[in-house]
């Protein structure tokens, strides 16, 4: 007989490790995530925050499980808290290291998240807090969500210009994150939006499809951010485009030694061209 007490943990070398509870178990996209991993990526992020008071658990938003972070602040570094700079850390860490998405942050006053008397983090306590807006913040961050479409935000043909594959690509990632395409910046890594390897995958076939061209899978790996991607796109199109050169002459047709000179010279003026433009 056994009793289920709802831990999760392991055995090694006959002995039973225990590394947490259950119903703190996060599941996003199938994939489970321990809030203690999270949390410790979050604290290391920036000095201001403070050690072992984090938390990290989910809500249910419009039906979906959606990550929050609560973190307590170092006592420090609340006069001239720069929360912007804070949000941007644990944004990033989390997206780099566990491909989340941060729906919400709230940075907590210093000895002001939920414990049990025994000193143990209380996740359900700070998620309910979270939905009643009774936790005890300095500083909150929510992601900015608005429902639009691709159609409604924009209406694109199959072109492959290089501004036509910028705002399909601002598009396509506002659709994603639920927000207004003039707050999607193409410098920014496609990582640092939280797009995990199913997002970018999508993105990858998406892209693909619009273009009619195929695309590899691993594309947004080797160029990160719309402006690299977008730029690598337009030039190969730009050199698929290119008229007649050397290679795609009719091999039957036979050239002078002049007129082979000729064709050399007027490839190379088209690549100085091309050159020039880009």
């Amino acid at each position: 007989p056994f009793l289920r007490t709802g831990d999760l943990g392991f055995m090694r070398d006959g002995q039973l490790f225990v590394t947490g509870r259950l119903k703190d178990l996060i599941i996003v996209r199938g994939r489970n995530h321990y809030p203690q991993d999270i949390e410790l990526t979050v604290e290391k992020c920036h000095p201001a925050l403070r050690v072992g008071a984090g938390a990290a658990f989910t809500v249910e938003i419009a039906g979906e499980p959606r990550l929050v972070i609560a973190q307590e602040v170092e006592r420090t570094y609340l006069r001239k808290l720069n929360q912007n700079e804070i949000f941007d850390a644990i944004r990033n860490a989390v997206s780099q290291n566990h491909e989340l998405q941060v729906y919400g942050i709230v940075l907590l006053k210093t000895a002001h998240i939920s414990k049990t008397s025994s000193g143990k983090i209380q996740r359900s306590a700070c998620a309910q807090g979270f939905l009643d807006g009774t936790l005890n913040a300095v500083a909150t961050w929510t992601l900015d969500e608005e429902d639009i479409t691709l159609e409604e935000e924009i209406t694109l043909t199959k072109q492959s210009s290089n501004c036509s594959i910028h705002d399909w690509m601002k598009t396509w990632l506002a659709k994603q994150l639920k927000v207004r395409v003039d707050k999607i910046d193409i410098n920014k890594s496609f990582a640092d939006y939280g797009l995990d390897s199913m997002a970018a995958v999508e993105l990858a076939q998406d892209l693909s499809n619009w273009l009619g061209k195929n695309l590899d899978v691993t594309i947004t790996w080797n160029f990160p951010t719309i402006e690299a991607l977008a730029n690598y796109l337009e030039q190969e199109q730009s050199t698929q485009e290119l008229p007649t050169t050397i290679e795609n002459i009719d091999p039957k047709e036979e050239l002078s030694e002049d007129e082979m000179e000729a064709e050399i010279a007027k490839t190379y003026a088209q690549l100085q061209t091309l050159l020039m433009e880009n």
